[in-house]
């Protein structure tokens, strides 16, 4: 099977989560023996063999790699979908030279090139896939700013996710979305969720710290991330537990917490993060709005319980078994879980810890995620797709 990878960029070159799963995407896939025509940006200055150097030797004699530079920057409102489209554009006019794959997936907006080329011209192509990851655009905004930001994307996500032949979903939430309000049939959604390496698997239980519980925030100060919530809901939770915060966040915004909370900030090593999740007993994740979180997927895998919003995928995470699963926007729900949380026994915490570890380490690491979208992508090929979840 050969697949044209649409994408406008791959970790370590480009940061975000899509870009992190378009790289693991890529590597999962050609370790199956897929071959990859690899369409991404790459920031200035950085080189074919950089590239070749992210993969292993027989994963890169898969792959095809095709470099791109992202347009040039604009000010006005909507520059990013503009710059989007104008980069589909350039990645068309490299595939016309290729031999045709079975399969395009294409991630965010870079499809649209394609499907105004199919509408328009007449083209023919092999079946296109549209992934847009979480579709936090249809998620319930944090505030009237977030609002507007999420309304100019709209459009787009909305051609491209209507007019592509299949659309990947993570479950949970991001299928609701697509079929209650982008309306996509459930023979069109190819449900495949997320995943994370296997290295964020501890090779034992790590041992946690004894004494009041430990709560833990990882992740950017961000409106949409309910860092706001998070602050209010701590200072009214009593006795001597701890809150980490592990991200950068600003001086001035650090007034908002108690003054037992502990910053960390920016942390970027695997094996640091590693150390903080093993001293943390819950993760706090009270996002508005998500995808698949791999912070979330990385926190169980190292036998962390976790109080998260039902937004994006996160109920397919987080349940009474590994949790608490609360409404996003109330603060509410949001201190009575902290409340529960910080009463509950140590032998009930233990089972959630280890609950939340063997639900990664067996369903949503990558080898195990790879082969479920080598079916799925191999189901469109022979002409028999998969239904929602099967």
């Amino acid at each position: 099977m050969k697949i044209s990878l649409l994408t406008d960029g791959i970790t370590p070159f480009v940061v975000g989560g899509m870009q992190r799963h378009s790289c693991n995407m890529a590597r999962s896939l050609a370790d199956l023996g897929v071959e990859i025509d690899l369409y991404h940006v790459l920031p200035e200055g950085v080189g074919a063999e950089e590239v070749a150097a992210t993969f292993s030797p027989s994963q890169w004699e898969e792959i095809t790699s095709f470099d791109f530079s992202w347009p040039p920057r604009g000010r006005l409102p909507g520059h990013y979908v503009r710059e989007s489209y104008q980069l589909s554009n350039e990645f068309l006019q490299q595939y016309e030279s290729r031999p045709r794959p079975d399969v395009i997936y294409a991630k965010g907006l870079m499809a649209h090139a394609f499907l105004k080329a199919k509408q328009q011209k007449g083209i023919e192509f092999p079946p296109i896939i549209t992934n847009a990851h979480g579709y936090e655009m249809y998620q319930r905004p944090a505030d009237m700013i977030e609002s507007l930001k999420r309304f100019v994307l709209r459009p787009g996500i909305r051609y491209v996710s209507q007019n592509s032949d299949f659309v990947a979903s993570y479950g949970g939430g991001i299928t609701d979305i697509l079929m209650d309000q982008l309306h996509i049939s459930r023979d069109r959604i190819l449900e495949v969720p997320g995943a994370i390496d296997q290295s964020w698997l501890p090779t034992g239980r790590s041992p946690k710290p004894d004494g009041a519980i430990r709560y833990g925030f990882l992740g950017r100060y961000e409106r949409r991330k309910g860092v706001k919530e998070l602050a209010a809901a701590f200072s009214g939770l009593s006795g001597d537990n701890q809150l980490h915060m592990i991200g950068p966040i600003p001086d001035e915004k650090r007034s908002q917490f108690p003054a037992s909370t502990v910053f960390r900030g920016l942390v970027k090593e695997r094996d640091e993060i590693c150390e903080l999740l093993d001293m943390i007993d819950i993760l706090v994740v009270p996002s508005w709005s998500e995808g698949m979180p791999n912070v979330i997927m990385e926190a169980m895998a190292r036998h962390t319980a976790i109080i998260g919003t039902d937004v994006g995928a996160v109920r397919c995470l987080v349940g009474p078994d590994t949790g608490w699963l609360i409404p996003p926007g109330d603060s509410k729900a949001l201190l009575d879980a902290l409340r529960e949380s910080s009463s509950i026994s140590i032998e009930k915490l233990h089972k959630l810890q280890d609950r939340a570890n063997q639900l990664i380490a067996q369903n949503f690491t990558w080898p195990t995620v790879a082969v479920q979208l080598h079916d799925a992508l191999n189901s469109i090929v022979t002409g028999q797709p998969q239904a929602v979840g099967s």
